[in-house]
């Protein structure tokens, strides 16, 4: 299942395939992460998570308005070292108004061995997919992948949180 986290406030889990919100049955599932394994080997397994789950639940049934309240609540609890904040670290590769593209491009980055993740936007009304390799976990990783990205062919990758 593709699941990609949408821009908007509260942040909903929507399921790519489908596009029907699927954030109730992920609770434990917090923005970015779209695989709970992943989040976990990424954040660890220390009762910090139980928190910031809470948190994003409340978020996405819209107690609170600012995703980026969340985020520093959430980051004061977890303790600060250079793998948590890397681990949120992006290559930005693309925006896409064709879901075609944008899952031609995810294809090609996967095909180099690099994570990728999607995500919905809208401006203006018109909706486009955003592709972003990552999350990584240090800054050597992150430098090369956005040297494959752009070797790839895509000159205007660039980092992104």
């Amino acid at each position: 299942m593709d699941l990609v986290w949408t821009q908007e406030v509260p942040r909903r889990l929507i399921d790519a395939n489908t596009n029907r919100d699927v954030t109730g049955k992920f609770p434990k599932l917090v923005y970015p992460y779209v695989d709970l394994k992943q989040q976990l080997r990424y954040r660890g397994t220390d009762s910090n998570i139980g928190q910031t789950t809470r948190r994003a639940v409340l978020r996405n049934r819209g107690v609170r308005a600012s995703t980026k309240a969340v985020a520093n609540q959430a980051a004061a609890a977890t303790p600060r070292t250079a793998t948590t904040r890397a681990a949120q670290k992006y290559v930005q590769v693309g925006t896409f108004g064709e879901i075609a593209n944008a899952d031609r491009t995810a294809a090609r980055l996967k095909a180099l061995g690099l994570p990728v993740r999607q995500a919905q936007v809208t401006r203006g009304g018109n909706r486009y997919r955003v592709v972003l390799a990552g999350p990584f976990n240090d800054q050597a990783k992150i430098s090369a992948a956005l040297r494959a990205a752009r070797k790839a062919g895509f000159r205007d990758a660039f980092l992104r949180n």
